[in-house]
């Protein structure tokens, strides 16, 4: 397995664009389809429901997706991360660490509740995930959806403990 990753417009395109414009366009389906079915016509009232279904889509999905795809890309810039046969390297502006499958101590996967418990995800934030890689020299390395998403098809099941968060913000790396 020689594979490289990287922060991307793939990402951002799957993490950031599709959830908001898919958001987006069920809000405006549903305020057409409620216009449509309740037959309102008056210009004020369509202008103030339509207000209120614009700020609620905001605040409920576009505000908490714009706060964790922010703060991913703000870890994520700069990140290579590479897998050639056993030997895994990570490299962040100028700092490289390199290590094998067997120097992984264990290996955290950060979800939200609907994503770990494997359920519907009706704020579709839930996409949003990273993982830990905790080495047996005492590093952390921590890696974002952005840029790596394949934790559970690359790494050993045994190795990978998966955890809960409701907003899965990161941290900077403990290297």
């Amino acid at each position: 397995m020689d594979d490289n990753y990287s922060f991307t417009r793939k990402g951002k395109n799957k993490y950031y664009y599709r959830i908001l414009f898919s958001t987006f366009a069920l809000h405006i389906i549903g305020l057409i389809g409620y216009l449509y079915l309740r037959n309102i016509s008056n210009e004020g009232l369509v202008l103030y429901i339509s207000l209120g279904v614009l700020f609620g889509w905001f605040l409920v999905f576009a505000l908490p997706v714009y706060v964790l795809y922010f703060n991913h890309k703000k870890f994520s810039k700069a990140v290579y991360f590479k897998i050639n046969g056993n030997v895994i390297k990570y490299k962040k502006n100028d700092k490289i660490i390199s290590f094998t499958f067997e120097d992984i101590e264990k290996i955290e996967l950060w979800l939200t509740p609907p994503a770990y418990d494997e359920r519907t995800d009706w704020l579709f934030f839930g996409k949003y995930h990273f993982t830990r890689i905790y080495t047996k020299h005492k590093q952390v390395i921590n890696l974002s959806c952005l840029v790596f998403d394949k934790t559970k098809e690359v790494f050993d099941k045994e190795l990978i403990k998966r955890k809960k968060k409701f907003f899965p913000l990161m941290e900077e790396n403990q290297l």
